[in-house]
């Protein structure tokens, strides 16, 4: 089976493809996918698919990666069938891992807010494909920037070292102050 193993952005697709060798004039083949999780590459390689679903049975088998991020092993197993006589094989095990989708970020306190002690400004990131990013093999970062006007990011400056999911503001002197938060996936 090929691709090998691939990684996908939560909405991407990726097409696997199973190919035989040697056909014979007067054979018939045909196809059963699989999909399932499993521990690690080694478990995976191990995985019995007798008892799961049957999720495909083309040569060709469309993933999509709208389902719940994280890691799913996929093996075709091919059935050969000549004069009558039916021939098994089971194809190597693809490793495909859907990424979350690109995180939205919600700060609180909204504003605008009147500075009159000190403050702590807190992100909370959320992305399609994951409910607790905690459960997957990923984690958020954040950069932290501080803004000259309420809804742009234009002529912005990097708050340097600012990179959790809180910030609070140090000195700031009268007038109106804008901070915004740009969250990330990392491995």
């Amino acid at each position: 089976v090929t691709p090998e193993a691939t990684e996908l952005d939560y909405g991407g697709t990726t097409t696997l493809s199973a190919t035989t060798a040697n056909n014979t004039i007067g054979e018939t083949l045909s196809y059963e996918w699989f999909a399932f999780p499993a521990a690690d590459d080694n478990d995976a390689a191990n995985h019995n698919t007798a008892n799961d679903q049957v999720i495909g049975r083309d040569a060709t088998l469309s993933t999509s990666s709208t389902s719940p991020a994280g890691t799913l092993y996929y093996r075709c197993v091919v059935t050969q069938t000549v004069n009558g006589e039916q021939y098994e094989y089971s194809s190597n095990t693809v490793k495909v891992t859907v990424r979350p989708g690109d995180p939205a970020v919600t700060l609180t306190p909204a504003g605008p807010i009147d500075y009159s002690s000190q403050i702590t400004l807190t992100a909370t990131a959320t992305s399609q494909g994951v409910s607790d990013i905690s459960q997957t093999n990923y984690h958020y970062g954040y950069q932290w920037y501080k803004a000259i006007s309420p809804n742009s990011t234009d002529g912005a400056t990097e708050i340097l070292g600012e990179t959790g999911e809180t910030y609070t503001p140090s000195g700031l002197d009268e007038g109106r102050h804008y901070y915004y938060v740009v969250a990330s996936i990392l491995d």
